[in-house]
């Protein structure tokens, strides 16, 4: 069964709708691989003739993210950025003057580092975020 048709058959028996603007963005991360602005979305919505107020999208957006299908990556100040969360763990090197945005992995580094900390803390950790800023090779060199 395609994942879509999965979630559409899980959301109607707990009451929600499989809505347009929803099945759009859910296509459109599935395919995507980099973090996206609301600008963005919007702007590849639209390529795909697929047009939302923004008060539905901000909130298909939010739904998304509750139910745990998206992720929001906080990388230049108070823009939002949404990406796929049912991808690889990764982080992000985030170029300050040209606003890329590339994907890198960390392997078992981290994930020893957070064992340690929990340990070290007794904290239970669920999830955490890295991001690397600074200047891209293209940029760099320039």
């Amino acid at each position: 069964m395609h994942l879509l048709e999965k979630l559409l058959q899980d959301w109607k028996a707990r009451g929600h709708r499989m809505t347009k603007t929803r099945t759009a963005l859910l296509s459109l991360f599935m395919e995507e691989t980099a973090p996206l602005s609301v600008d963005e979305i919007e702007t590849r919505l639209k390529k795909k003739r697929i047009t939302a107020n923004p008060s539905t999208l901000y909130r298909e957006l939010d739904f998304l993210k509750t139910e745990n299908f998206l992720s929001e990556i906080v990388l230049d100040g108070p823009k939002r950025r949404f990406e796929w969360s049912h991808r690889e763990h990764h982080h992000h090197l985030y170029c300050e003057k040209c606003k890329g945005i590339e994907e890198v992995e960390m392997d078992n580094e981290l994930a020893e580092l957070q064992l340690s900390i929990q340990k070290k803390k007794g904290f239970k950790i669920s999830s955490h975020t890295l991001e690397f800023f600074g200047l891209c090779k293209n940029c760099k060199n320039a």
